[in-house]
């Protein structure tokens, strides 16, 4: 199990200082302090994560662009089409 502490959660919107809880690769909890001693009664083996000063968002996953068009490892009809900016 694994406890975040003090992070600054954003969810899109500001959501405060909360505490994170994973346990069996899934969120578990998220909200005001956590207990620790509480969890570790549950999980011996608990990890602590001090997440002082440290923004959390939701997952953004391989957020890079392409702006001129990117891709086309399978040629010319797999490759994505340029960004226009007006």
């Amino acid at each position: 199990m694994i406890l975040i502490r003090n992070a600054e959660i954003y969810d899109p919107q500001f959501l405060g200082h909360r505490d994170i809880v994973i346990g069996e690769e899934k969120i578990l909890h998220i909200g005001p302090q956590v207990d620790p001693f509480t969890l570790e009664k549950l999980d011996p083996a608990l990890q602590i994560i001090d997440c002082t000063e440290c923004l959390v968002i939701p997952g953004l996953i391989d957020p890079h662009e392409h702006l001129s068009g990117g891709s086309g490892e399978e040629g010319f009809s797999s490759q994505t089409p340029q960004h226009r900016i007006l």
